[in-house]
């Protein structure tokens, strides 16, 4: 089947999709992924949403194809006074949002009101949001960010309540991508980047249809500022979860790419086998792990979780290296910190992980109260995703361990989104979750997993742990900031908080007939450079 026809079969037929098929003769990407939680910027922390955020959004930086070294995107510049403490943003002139309304200083300003400034009245405080987790809170807390002011059309300054010399490398990460704000007053910010209102940025590509729970129709913005880009008339995501199904439409040829998440490792006897299909693995830049909720009370009665020695006890049950080298073999290392093996200068001089010893935490145990163990449960993610390409099998195994220690661990799982809501609302006893990088420095991946923005998902608040990751921020050398880690990795090893299961090298695939696509260790990418034969 050509691959018009093909697109006019996917999408259903209707005047838009005649008006897009008549474009595809040099091909639209068709790509394998699953539903985004919203595609409203600076309101999501999921990689689904970024992926296709990435293609409809500009960001006022970007990091070069395949790499975390940041470059101009819609600012020419960002520029940091001598504490990084004040930055002045120059942005490129000519640019139009792809409703017309130019991009400008005030347009920028309206996007960090839509993102952080919870006093506007209207303002959407999305559960999945990942403001308080990168700026500690939204603008009625303590948060990082203290004030944006346009100075004149195409410049304005953040004025920070602490240094903070990567913030241009944040405002290059796929949260923060450049929205229309007539686009958003005009749907309201609770709608704004749903399927009944879809965004509009300046990016490479415009969205034109979301059917929920099938697929995402994007079409080139044929007046994008980057001259010659994208190389690909359009693209269609679709939500395709189960990896198996990925696979096999990727063969079949009904698919280009699966670029988000990642595939179980047993895939690939199958893919090297198939002459038309190549894997495709980024770099390890990520971390799966183990989530313990500690608040005292859970479901009306004591959390048993809340105490220490129940935590190593689970800690101590889980067969941690058995379980990479079952599922992961040579593309995954486990470990006890949560930054990447490439940020191991942050780690402590003296490195530990937790040891597997199913005597020692049936001990543990007994000492804290529980000789015949207790009944937990354990929440696994319905989606792949880079650190966990298939949650399920890892959560069996899991469960298995703990059983063998009479912890009676119950599976459950749930829609994503809502999966998300609940992690960020502390419903979960236990969890699995994990995190890719957005940029090259170990706050990445503390802020957002257990900073002063997280406490709420599992009852942990340590402000001597906050002040030191405020102080590793504002640290000039990377030595020093090495010795804040390493002493935030103590801290953390000892708490038990979020248990290190895996650094991953996320397994994707390709077509052999894409080209342009270079996968980088951030968990996504504009694929304005991508065409299909």
């Amino acid at each position: 089947m050509k691959k018009a026809a093909l697109v006019a079969a996917l999408l259903g037929g209707g005047a838009l999709v005649a008006a897009v098929v008549a474009q595809t003769a040099s091909k639209p990407i068709v790509v394998g992924s699953s539903q985004p939680v919203s595609l409203a910027s600076g309101k999501i922390s999921d990689g689904n949403s970024i992926f296709v955020q990435q293609q409809i959004y500009d960001r006022l930086m970007e990091f070069k194809p395949g790499s975390t070294e940041t470059e101009p995107g819609l600012a020419l510049s960002m520029r940091a006074n001598a504490n990084s403490s004040l930055w002045t943003i120059n942005l490129r002139p000519g640019i139009s949002f792809t409703d017309g309304t130019p991009m400008n200083a005030a347009a920028v300003k309206a996007n960090f009101d839509f993102w952080w400034d919870d006093t506007k009245p209207g303002f959407f405080k999305s559960g999945n949001s990942i403001v308080p987790d990168i700026f500690e809170a939204y603008k009625s807390g303590n948060s990082i960010i203290r004030e944006v002011k346009v100075v004149n059309g195409l410049q304005l300054t953040v004025a920070l309540r602490q240094p903070m010399a990567n913030f241009d490398e944040v405002m290059a990460t796929g949260y923060f991508g450049i929205a229309s704000p007539a686009a958003i007053q005009k749907a309201g910010d609770d709608k704004y980047g749903t399927a009944a209102a879809l965004p509009i940025g300046t990016g490479p590509f415009v969205a034109r249809s979301w059917q929920t729970g099938d697929r995402i129709l994007l079409e080139a913005n044929r007046n994008y500022w980057k001259r010659g880009l994208p190389k690909a008339p359009g693209m269609i995501v679709r939500f395709i979860n189960d990896a198996a199904a990925r696979v096999a439409e990727l063969r079949a040829g009904t698919i280009d790419m699966l670029p988000t998440g990642a595939l179980p490792y047993d895939t690939l006897p199958t893919l090297r086998g198939d002459p038309k299909v190549k894997a495709v693995f980024r770099p390890s830049f990520n971390v799966g792990y183990l989530a313990l909720n500690q608040v005292a009370q859970f479901g009306g009665a004591k959390n048993p979780l809340s105490d220490q020695k129940v935590r190593l006890a689970v800690a101590s049950a889980i067969n941690k290296k058995q379980i990479v080298d079952s599922f992961y073999g040579e593309y995954g290392v486990t470990n006890g910190y949560l930054p990447p093996v490439v940020m191991d200068w942050s780690y402590p001089k003296n490195r530990r992980d937790y040891v597997y010893n199913p005597e020692s935490a049936k001990k543990l145990l007994a000492d804290a109260g529980y000789p015949n163990g207790f009944s937990m449960e354990l929440w696994y993610m319905p989606v792949s995703r880079p650190y966990f390409p298939n949650a399920k099998p890892l959560a069996e195994a899991m469960a298995k361990d703990l059983a063998a220690v009479g912890i009676k661990a119950e599976l459950k799982s749930k829609d994503w989104g809502a999966y998300l809501d609940d992690v960020d609302a502390g419903k979960f006893q236990a969890y699995m979750l994990g995190w890719t990088g957005d940029y090259s420095d170990p706050d990445n991946f503390y802020t957002p997993l257990i900073g002063p923005g997280t406490s709420k998902e599992t009852g942990y608040n340590n402000p001597a742990l906050f002040k030191l990751l405020d102080d590793a921020r504002v640290a000039t050398t990377k030595a020093a900031k090495g010795e804040i880690y390493g002493k935030v990795a103590d801290i953390l090893f000892d708490d038990i908080v979020k248990i290190p299961v895996v650094h991953s090298r996320p397994l994707l695939a390709q077509r052999v007939a894409l080209e342009g696509w270079v996968p980088g260790p951030l968990g996504s990418e504009p694929l304005d450079e991508v065409t299909v034969k």
